[in-house]
């Protein structure tokens, strides 16, 4: 009966094996399934920070084009003051300029 036991034991150590190797794929598995759940979180949240990012971007040139805007129209609101400044001096000097003029011409009569 030697043998019969013989083989039971192997059939026995090999369903053991088999189990064995079963559950360590299974962790396997497990683990993987895990690791893909970390993956695809990490890759949410980075995801996540770069729109983030993306937007403070677009807010930050978004209000840098304003104040450009603003500094644009205060050159322009000042460049108009300094053309009006010239023109009323060049208006004023050609005023002086027509009374001298005449008086000049007063004091030749």
């Amino acid at each position: 009966g030697a043998a019969p036991e013989a083989a039971a034991a192997k059939l026995q150590s090999a369903r053991a094996a088999l189990a064995k190797a079963a559950d360590a794929a299974a962790i396997e598995e497990l683990c993987a399934g895990r690791r893909a759940q970390r993956a695809a979180r990490l890759e949410e949240k980075e995801g996540a920070k770069a729109r983030k990012e993306a937007e403070r971007l677009e807010r930050e040139a978004e209000r840098q084009k304003a104040k450009d805007e603003r500094e644009s129209a205060r050159l322009e609101r000042d460049k108009e003051k300094e053309a009006s400044k010239a023109l009323k001096e060049q208006q004023r000097q050609e005023r002086e300029r027509q009374l001298a003029e005449r008086e000049a011409e007063r004091d030749r009569r």
